[in-house]
């Protein structure tokens, strides 16, 4: 984009802002220059390209009349002889205002426009009142525009989105409505409105109206597309109800159309020169509203490149631009771009990384490749998250386009929502430490953890977050302030600042509400209050410290772009709402925004993108170059993708049947074209550098999930000449073509993997001795400039821990039963898994409290179908399914209940009930405790005792194991060394007969086999006492401060991987030799 360079003429003159005007001046405070500045276009930093054109070609630039289609490959120069036509009419005098040049998108409309005001930024040319760029889409609005009487909105895909999936939840909640009962299921479903939102913005495209719709399916006996009929009626009707007629952007072309047909005097307007980019990127619809400009226009030229069709799955159809008829043609079948380029195949996910990370740093600090000028392409959105995460972990700024990402998945928004939920409704525990660990609350992990213990002691009569809800609610406010001086005495500094914080965002927001401000009032009141010292009014707030980052730029920089980016994008939609609905409150808003699942259209303006690597799909780097670039994830399955579209409404059966007349009961394969598309995709992520690409794929057929490059690797290397390949280990990819690097390794140049790769170095026993003096030195060079992690004194392994004192620290260990067989299984998690998080219940424990519970209550008399109906209640409340799965899942339920209701029944016909969840504790010695619940304990007429303990798992044990159960055992032992009294087990003392075992059984009433019971058989005093033996080394695996890791079956669902030792994930993690 052209820089404007604003200059004082001779004439200006300084006045005095408090003085009449024309006075003079006499002192610089104060003064201002009067707005009379001349303004002229300035150059750009880079510099500009000339271009040489011959033949065809350069009849185009100054003679051309006609219709012209101009084709060429990727880099051939098709869009610069475009721009280069423009630019030249200009220059010979053709008005601006005579020129309309016409893209797919605004994106590709801005790159264009950028391109044609750099070429003019010598020429001393008047400015005009036309716009001279534009996307298709804007020229079906600005028809829209001229031929209305009123105001016309357009709605952003996630809005329309939002309004579907409202709509469908309506027709849910009466029964299923117009759709066919099979899907009445579905309608809730997120796939099923995005399905839905496909199909109709296709049909759109293809001119058909809600009648003509309904008549297709009844022609062609497709229920589902009768009912889409029917809903996009309902859906325009709705949509009527706004105060201005509002058109997505399949709407507007349709509307357009219908508009030049009852004014055609709006295209009428002679042009010399209508230019059409990416012409293979058009619908139908919008290749009718070009065809209604083309008889005006003295030259047409229809520029575009076939073999870069790729979006078919939005209705782009090339037809259009091979099949219109044209006067002349010039194919340009040579690209300009000649990069370097190189294919890369490793091994794991984190060689893929190393690679990718180290190319784009070696780039920025070896080469002086700007940040800017590198991308990143990956197949998929679902891909953008993870590689972004890795260029950051890499400190590697990162730019996402924003039209790319979800507003309300990011950190900042999600954190304004939880925000404004909060003055309105209770937060569950999760959403408060989401918040506190947020860009509003401003907490670490371990403050919010000290936070937390701090509000414990204020009040122990609640759990800490149900104490932080009632300190920052705003309505709380005077009670709160009587207890500030106590909440000083427990809370450090930094823990009552994070506190302060959230209560000061809150009472802004709160009062805003209060006061009746509009949406836009209450979102900046918030805004402002971020961040801010409650203390010092002046003090610098969230918005000031996102700018300075910014500012600073660096992968912190890339991040704060990002949020400032998502708030202003939030500001729009919130001043759109206002002007839509003045009345609109903060709370309908944010619901709103909370609920759209698509990315949110954005409006830009800077013109500018932050000084990051670009990160982007295929699909967004169409018509965009930059000198570096890399593709990651090539891999087969990703890419090609040949997954059905719309397979609930046969979208791709309606497009043939209305553009091609083909009956949807003729069977087609569609996987050659999805292929074609997919290779043209895969053709167009690969032209896009100038100098330097790097494809990155992973083939490892030894790891969980086989990966394997993408077929297209192949292809590309036998139609690329001298490609060098580098591969991690030989022989894994078969081509004639390629050229094997074998044992290639890859290093990030990242602060922290160059300072592993130093320390690895220096441990390294084959390292020569000249090469540790060189990894000491620079060491050294590094300590001494202040490099985090560089210091020796700080790395792990020549260091001591901070304490050596055991965990448990009190001389007493008081052991369960189900402890004893975490123990033996893994003395780790055990331990760890205590504290992992100790507030919240899984889904899992829940199920299994409601049996337990059921069972008790069944066992102490309750009645069984009220105590059934209680469970089932509480099912539905707090264990919720998808609503197809409701049913199957009350089924089920209901049988596991009947089950224990039927065991409970059996058992106390066969011995005396003594109770349920029996409270036992025996002290085995001085130092050792065994305690906890018996499930179920009865006596028989013998005098022994029958111990049940319930497991909630669907499959038994094998009955090896059981016979072998250390829960069991303990219970055995629990038992055989207590005596019975007043409802508990406690320690037999002197002289006191112990009970006796006669039955131990492990009970699984959700098993469906016909034996859901595994029985122990009854332990001798011998083997009593050779498991009372064990146990003390029990006792002392989980004292600490060393804790011993056991790998099993049990790994595969541990959720401590990451940090274990025995686990590959873990390895990478703890082990400092590496």
């Amino acid at each position: 984009m052209p820089f404007v360079s604003v200059m004082s003429t001779g004439d200006d003159r300084l006045e005095n802002m408090n003085s009449p005007q024309g006075a003079p001046a006499t002192e610089p405070q104060g003064w201002f220059y009067l707005p009379n500045p001349q303004v002229k276009l300035s150059h750009p930093d880079r510099e500009l390209r000339q271009r040489q054109w011959e033949g065809k070609a350069l009849e185009l630039l100054h003679t051309g009349s006609g219709v012209w289609r101009l084709s060429g490959t990727a880099g051939s120069g098709v869009s610069s002889l475009l721009v280069d036509t423009v630019v030249h009419r200009i220059q010979t005098g053709v008005d601006p205002a005579n020129i309309m040049v016409l893209t797919g998108s605004k994106e590709s409309a801005q790159r264009l426009r950028r391109m044609v005001y750099e070429a003019l930024v010598d020429d001393e040319q008047t400015a005009t009142d036309a716009t001279l760029v534009r996307s298709i889409h804007s020229l079906a609005f600005a028809v829209l525009h001229a031929t209305s009487s009123e105001a016309i909105e357009l709605i952003p895909g996630a809005e329309q989105d939002a309004v579907f999936r409202e709509l469908l939840a309506g027709h849910a909640e009466d029964g299923g409505a117009y759709w066919p009962p099979e899907f009445h299921d579905a309608l809730t479903m997120l796939g099923f409105a995005r399905q839905l939102r496909d199909f109709l913005l296709r049909a759109v495209e293809r001119g058909l109206s809600p009648e003509r719709l309904h008549e297709l399916g009844q022609f062609y006996h497709r229920p589902m597309w009768t009912a889409a009929g029917q809903f996009l009626a309902e859906y325009r009707q709705v949509m009527a109800l706004r105060q201005h007629p509002g058109y997505s952007a399949s709407e507007l072309l349709g509307a357009a159309l219908h508009a030049v047909e009852h004014c055609p005097e709006v295209v009428e307007r002679p042009l010399e020169l209508l230019a059409v980019d990416d012409a293979q990127l058009l619908d139908p619809m919008a290749g009718k509203l070009i065809d209604a400009f083309i008889p005006h226009a003295r030259l047409t030229i229809l520029a575009g490149d076939p073999d870069q069709a790729v979006f078919g799955f939005r209705g782009a159809e090339p037809e259009y631009f091979l099949g219109h008829s044209v006067d002349k043609e010039l194919v340009l079948s040579e690209s300009l771009r000649t990069p370097r380029r190189e294919i890369a195949i490793v091994k794991t996910l984190s060689q893929q990384w190393e690679k990718v990370t180290g190319d784009i740093r070696r780039a920025h600090l070896s080469d002086g490749v700007p940040w800017g000028d590198m991308a990143v392409i990956v197949r998929s959105q679902a891909q953008l998250n993870p590689t972004r995460r890795a260029l950051m972990l890499a400190d590697i700024p990162v730019h996402v386009d924003p039209t790319d990402v979800v507003l309300a998945q990011q950190p900042i928004v999600a954190g304004i929502i939880l925000v404004v939920r909060a003055l309105y409704e209770p937060l569950s525990s999760s959403e408060w430490e989401r918040l506190l660990l947020g860009p509003f609350g401003g907490a670490d992990p371990v403050t919010l953890r000290r936070l937390l213990r701090g509000l414990r002691r204020f009040d122990m009569q609640q759990r800490a977050m149900d104490t932080l809800a009632w300190l920052v609610d705003p309505r709380n406010r005077d009670d709160v302030a009587e207890e500030d001086t106590v909440l000083k005495g427990l809370l450090t500094s930094r823990e009552y600042d994070v506190l302060q914080r959230v209560q000061s965002v809150l009472w802004a927001g709160y009062q805003s509400i209060q006061r009746g401000d509009s949406v836009e009032l209450v979102l900046w009141e918030l805004w402002d209050a971020a961040g801010k010292d409650p203390a010092d009014p002046q003090s610098k707030g969230l918005a000031e410290h996102l700018q300075t980052t910014a500012l600073r730029g660096g992968t912190p920089g890339s991040q704060a772009h990002r949020d400032l980016d998502s708030m202003m994008a939030l500001f729009d939609l919130a001043g759109d709402l206002v002007e839509r609905i003045p009345e609109a409150s903060i709370r309908s808003f944010i619901a709103e925004i909370a609920e759209q699942e698509l990315p949110t259209g954005v409006r830009d303006r800077r013109n500018l993108r932050p000084e990051a690597v670009n990160l982007l799909t295929a699909h967004g780097a169409s018509g965009q170059e930059w000198s570096r670039v890399i593709v990651v994830g090539a891999q087969e399955g990703t890419w090609p993708a040949l997954g059905e579209i719309g397979t609930i409404f046969e979208q791709n059966d309606m497009i043939d049947a209305v553009s091609r007349g083909i009956s949807p009961d003729l069977p087609i394969l569609r996987t050659r074209e999805q292929l074609r598309e997919e290779r043209r995709l895969f053709h167009l992520a690969t032209t896009r550098a100038t100098e330097q690409l790097l494809i990155c794929a992973v083939e490892n057929s030894e790891g969980d999930e086989e990966m394997e490059p993408s077929r297209f690797l192949g292809e590309f290397a036998e139609r690329v000449p001298g490609i060098h390949v580098t591969i991690a280990e030989p022989g894994t990819m078969a081509s004639d073509c390629i050229e094997e690097a074998a044992g290639q390794r890859y290093t990030s140049l990242s602060p922290s993997d160059f300072i592993a790769e130093l320390r690895r170095c220096l441990k390294d026993p084959e390292s020569s001795h000249d090469d540790k003096n060189q990894a000491l030195r620079q060491i050294v060079r590094l300590v001494k400039a202040g490099v985090p992690g560089a210091d020796p004194e700080l790395w792990w392994d020549t260091t001591t821990p901070s304490t050596e004192a055991p965990v448990v620290q009190h001389q007493s260990v008081a052991l369960s039963p189900s402890r004893i067989d975490s123990i033996i299984t893994c003395p780790l998690h055990a331990v760890l898994s205590r504290i992992e998080n100790p507030e919240q219940d899984t889904t899992a424990m829940l199920g299994g409290t409601l049996i337990h519970n059921f069972a008790e209550a069944i066992v102490k008399g309750a009645d069984p179908q009220e105590a059934k109906d209680l469970v089932l209640t509480a099912l539905v409340e707090f264990i919720p399914v998808p609503r197809w799965q409701t049913e199957t899942q009350r089924e089920e339920w209901k049988k596991t209940l009947e089950q224990v209701v039927a065991w409970v029944a059996n058992a106390g016909a066969q011995a005396e009930v003594l109770g349920a969840e029996v409270e036992f504790g025996v002290a085995l010695n001085s130092d050792l405790r065994l305690a906890g619940r018996i499930d179920y304990l009865a006596q028989f007429p013998d005098g022994s005792t029958r111990i049940v303990d319930i497991k909630t798992s669907n499959s038994p044990v094998s009955v090896a194991d059981a016979k072998e159960h250390p829960q069991l055992k303990a219970y055995q032992l629990a038992v055989s060394r207590g005596v019975w009294d007043q409802g508990k087990i406690r320690e037999a003392r002197e002289g006191e007969e112990a009970l006796q075992v006669g039955e131990a059984k492990l009970f699984y009433p959700k098993s469906s086999s016909r034996t859901p019971f595994r029985e122990q058989p009854v332990l001798d005093e011998h083997q009593l006492q050779e498991f009372e033996d064990q146990l003390p080394e029990l006792a002392s695996q989980i004292r600490g401060p060393v804790f011993v890791a056991r790998a099993g079956k049990h790994c595969q669902y541990c959720q401590l991987r990451q940090i274990c030792p025995v686990q590959p994930e873990g390895r990478s993690t703890l082990d400092v030799s590496s």
